[in-house]
């Protein structure tokens, strides 16, 4: 009920605020009426319809990380951290698909651009200052070295949205292109931008903060997700070779064949693995809410003010919900019946709170891993040794996650 019937009754509490004054007020922060508001504006760009037409964007900067693997891979087997390139892609990926920016991090991760959103997605790792704005108002003001690094990063970033949303207006304004019954401008290249611009109410600072909470909460998830993804494949190194051996035989001419969203969903396999793949490691592990009056769950009172952490991975993973097998990584279990209640998959949330952008990240997630296992063999770099993780919002590798990695010729 929390996130269901209830959901709105139960806001995110006052942690959130730190995001709100460090990211922006956007949808994935944005509270009751404002939520509504919000959501209903921007479903359209969502549809599946829509983002399905990102697929080029996805192949493009997938290939570009898969030239770097295959120098880095050309002398044999070779042992090293392969999230930061996944970062890298991710990141340019919603960058281009969302707001026709090339932030282009995977060839240059050290421009100003970069490591201004490094600074500004990676605030939280410093739990006490990053926390004292949502418990001191007037924090923000305090011109310690933290908020100047944290001010300067934001400076760096809105300017940049300002910048792409003025040329976004000026390429409208110039082509006279025009809104379609969907909300989207009906430009060439339809973008999340495009939903925002149609929206006169709201202001440009509005507009930025939609952007800068779409491309962190885009970005981090599905980072988080392949990086998990790997491992796990890297355990199962079976699973590996049943999901090369269907991208192969049905895409025989390589990536570069790879064109359309319909191509990876007819992937039976692949499409069993993502799904059990993101059920075992979802990105965001648990969602925090508050009360905001009393109310009745269960014939249980929730008093106002009590703090509710949903634990989205124990719902994942509950063999009541799952059977006696859901500790275990099995994508055949998506061949027949899964679980026993529409909700047990909280990977992407459920109802009116859920991932907005649940359809972008799944095809996303599918060009990616179905090119790279195509290619590529990924096995753990050391047997059993531990991988650190790091939660702040989404779980992530402290090391880099190092695995080994092999080129399969022929694709």
């Amino acid at each position: 009920m929390v996130l269901q019937t209830c959901v709105y009754d139960f806001p995110r509490p006052n942690l959130s605020m730190a995001y709100k004054i460090v990211i922006g007020n956007g949808l994935v922060f944005a509270e009751g009426e404002e939520h509504k508001l919000q959501r209903k504006l921007l479903t359209p760009a969502f549809s599946y319809a829509h983002v399905k037409k990102f697929v080029p964007v996805f192949m493009s900067k997938t290939k570009k990380v898969m030239n770097q693997f295959d120098k880095i891979v050309e002398t044999g087997p070779t042992v090293f951290k392969v999230f930061p390139y996944f970062s890298r892609l991710t990141l340019d990926a919603i960058g281009e698909a969302s707001f026709g920016v090339d932030l282009n991090s995977i060839e240059e991760k050290n421009s100003e651009l970069v490591r201004a959103y490094d600074k500004i997605s990676n605030a939280g790792e410093k739990f006490f200052p990053f926390y004292m704005f949502a418990f001191l108002p007037g924090w923000k003001y305090i011109p310690t070295a933290y908020n100047k690094e944290v001010h300067h990063a934001r400076k760096i970033f809105s300017e940049t949205c300002k910048n792409v949303l003025k040329e976004k207006k000026d390429k409208v304004n110039s082509t006279g292109i025009v809104r379609g019954k969907d909300g989207i401008y009906n430009g060439p290249n339809r973008d999340i931008l495009s939903i925002l611009l149609g929206n006169s109410d709201w202001s440009a600072e509005e507009v930025e903060n939609q952007m800068m909470t779409f491309l962190f909460a885009g970005h981090e998830t599905t980072a988080g997700a392949i990086a998990w993804a790997l491992l796990t494949l890297a355990k199962h190194v079976d699973v590996q070779k049943k999901m090369r051996d269907e991208v192969r035989a049905a895409i025989p001419g390589g990536v570069e064949d790879i064109k359309t969203a319909e191509q990876i969903e007819s992937l039976k396999y692949v499409n069993n693995v993502t799904r059990e793949l993101l059920r075992c490691n979802p990105p965001v592990i648990s969602t925090l809410r508050q009360a905001s009056r009393d109310v009745i769950i269960d014939g249980e009172t929730i008093y106002k003010g009590t703090n509710v952490n949903v634990s989205l991975k124990a719902l994942n993973y509950s063999k009541k919900l799952w059977g006696a097998d859901a500790h275990e990584f099995n994508p055949d279990r998506w061949d027949g019946r899964q679980a026993d209640n529409a909700y047990a998959y909280m990977t992407f949330l459920q109802g009116t709170r859920s991932c907005i952008g649940k359809r972008f990240a799944e095809i996303e997630f599918k060009c990616i891993l179905a090119s790279f296992v195509a290619r590529y063999v990924f096995e753990e770099s050391v047997d059993n040794q531990p991988i650190n993780r790091q939660f702040i919002v989404t779980v992530r590798p402290t090391d880099g996650l190092p695995l080994k990695v092999s080129k399969i010729s022929g694709w």
